[in-house]
């Protein structure tokens, strides 16, 4: 049975992104619209390259089925950093830096999505010691990794290039994150903290 992809909508929200703006304390520009609708088209282009195998295989990797078959990609110049849920992804300057933070998100959604089949509990016992930020980051490092060495033949390659986890901007916890999935193992982890009975 094949699996079911969602579709992805690129969309500008005026109210998101001003608000955003606002909370923040910065001024909104009205030029937000054109660029935003520009950089859209640019984004989508970018991520097609990919998309389906993308989103196949982070449903065969994680053994979970997306569970909505629209999903809204906001695109913002005002959020402080993207995010899973409303599904947003900041402006940056190059474009491989936002599909690969898009990718990254795509992972947590999945997730996200399938809240029950994630053992949670689990994972915050055996990681315990471990930062809020690093623990979440644990299973979707280790989707990631799966899906790096699929795609690009090395697993620390392809999206991890564009979306460093090594570097500064990343953070301390990402890093620490990737580490622990390199040192458990992907698949030991993805085994060990998915439910595997979603599909």
């Amino acid at each position: 049975m094949d699996i079911i992809l969602p579709k992805l909508d690129f969309i500008y929200s005026y109210i998101y992104d001003s608000t955003l703006a606002e909370l923040s304390g910065k001024e909104y520009s009205n030029k937000m619209q054109a660029e935003a609708e520009r950089y859209i088209k640019i984004v989508s282009k970018e991520f097609s390259k990919y998309s389906k195998r993308v989103l196949k295989d982070i449903s065969n990797i994680s053994g979970l089925k997306w569970q909505k078959q629209l999903i809204d990609v906001y695109i913002s110049k005002y959020a402080p950093n993207s995010l899973s849920v409303p599904l947003t992804i900041k402006i940056y300057k190059d474009v491989k830096v936002s599909t690969a933070i898009l990718v990254h998100e795509l992972v947590h959604n999945i997730l996200f999505q399938n809240e029950k089949h994630i053992r949670y509990k689990k994972l915050f016992e055996d990681f315990r010691n471990e930062s809020t930020a690093t623990k979440y980051h644990v299973i979707e490092g280790a989707i990631l990794y799966e899906l790096n060495r699929m795609l690009f033949s090395d697993g620390l390659s392809g999206f991890f290039e564009y979306d460093n986890w090594k570097s500064e901007d990343a953070g301390k916890e990402y890093n620490r994150a990737i580490s622990i999935v390199i040192d458990k193992g992907p698949e030991n982890i993805i085994k060990k903290y998915i439910a595997r009975n979603s599909k």
